[in-house]
């Protein structure tokens, strides 16, 4: 949720901050906006779309105790773009 904490930080300093993104109409989809909307931010400018999964990243610690990163690919975002609203 590294977008809604940022745009959590810039409305309590008394600006307006928004997210702008997509999510699945799934549950993490919904966790998501029900934490946005519990936090007082506005969800007018997420996309719902009930074709594509919600982003995810997959992240695994290697031998090495480094995180190695999986981005999931065909989600939501990757489809993103201003005609969507």
């Amino acid at each position: 949720m590294t977008l809604s904490h940022f745009a959590y930080h810039v409305s309590a300093l008394g600006h307006n901050g928004i997210i702008v993104s997509g999510i699945e109409n799934d549950k993490l989809g919904n966790e998501a906006i029900n934490y946005i909307k519990a936090v007082g931010l506005t969800t007018d400018y997420i996309k719902v779309d009930k074709s594509r999964p919600t982003g995810t990243v997959e992240v695994n610690i290697n031998d090495n105790n480094q995180p190695d990163y999986i981005i999931k690919k065909d989600v939501v975002w990757d489809f993103y773009n201003q005609k969507m609203y």
